[in-house]
């Protein structure tokens, strides 16, 4: 069963801007479930109730309680660009993800655009 996708946009609207960064900065780039109720929890060795607002929390319950989430990992920028030279060398999407701590759907993404880049570039 996949993880359903949360993107940094939609968690800022839904939770806003203070739990929302709250939330990327301690499980970015992870995948987790959101309990159905909005009673103390640990996620990955984290207390989400005291790392969201009650009402950050009760707002994530009502958006993906019961489900596992998968979010877009907030560190990531600074690393485009390693990423991008270890995929020129041919590591796989998994071993750069698990060696530079990132998402494997954020690897799999530069990975993307990079093979678009080289089409492009042929033209």
């Amino acid at each position: 069963m996949s993880a359903r996708w949360l993107s940094e946009a939609l968690l800022k609207e839904t939770l806003g801007p203070a739990d929302s960064l709250a939330l990327l900065q301690a499980l970015g780039g992870l995948s987790f479930y959101v309990p159905k109720t909005c009673g103390p929890a640990r996620i990955l060795g984290r207390d989400l109730h005291k790392l969201l607002s009650f009402s950050g929390l009760k707002k994530l319950v009502e958006l993906a309680g019961g489900e596992t989430v998968q979010l877009p990992n907030h560190r990531r920028a600074p690393a485009s660009l390693e990423v991008r030279r270890l995929l020129r060398l041919g590591l796989s999407s998994r071993q750069i993800a698990d060696a530079m701590r990132l998402s494997l759907r954020y690897v799999e993404s530069l990975r993307k655009a990079e093979r678009s880049d080289q089409q492009h570039s042929l033209f």
